[in-house]
């Protein structure tokens, strides 16, 4: 059984605002007092992106680096065996394995990039998709099932 809490990631403005030119995407401004989780950690609604606002047009954003966590990450596996032996030398050997036997759905990481590009304002225009899981965490899979037979002589 694995269970990992979710990775670190980053409140990024969402565009070049700082003026990198590396493509890189600094961080967001975070407000003081205000708690990201609160009222959060659904898949709709992960973490609460109005704790954020848009720097200053060529400055850094003061929000830490990776002060957010995705979702963790949840897998049991479960697997049964049973040998019997057919004569002295040969055995047979008959197994069922289950990954994931709970169904599990592991969510990816939730948007991170806060605002548009197309702000004008100095407050920023918030991305309606910040905080929003859309999609399943890539490498989990459903339940699977697998039987097998092994003869050993």
């Amino acid at each position: 059984m694995n269970n990992y809490n979710g990775v670190p990631i980053n409140a990024n403005a969402g565009f070049d605002i700082a003026g990198f030119t590396s493509g890189n995407t600094p961080r967001a401004n975070y407000v003081s007092g205000c708690d990201p989780y609160a009222n959060a950690q659904t898949y709709t609604h992960w973490f609460n992106a109005s704790c954020y606002t848009l720097p200053t047009a060529g400055t850094f954003g003061n929000a830490g680096r990776d002060t957010l966590r995705g979702p963790g990450v949840f897998n049991m596996d479960l697997s049964l065996s049973k040998e019997t032996v057919i004569r002295e030398q040969i055995k047979l050997q008959f197994r069922w394995e289950v990954f994931n036997v709970a169904n599990h759905e592991n969510f990816a990481n939730p948007a991170n990039n806060l605002f548009a590009a197309s702000t004008t304002s100095t407050q920023g225009l918030l991305n309606a998709t910040a905080g929003l899981i859309t999609s399943s965490n890539i490498g989990t899979t459903p339940r699977q099932m697998q039987f097998g037979l092994k003869l050993t002589f």
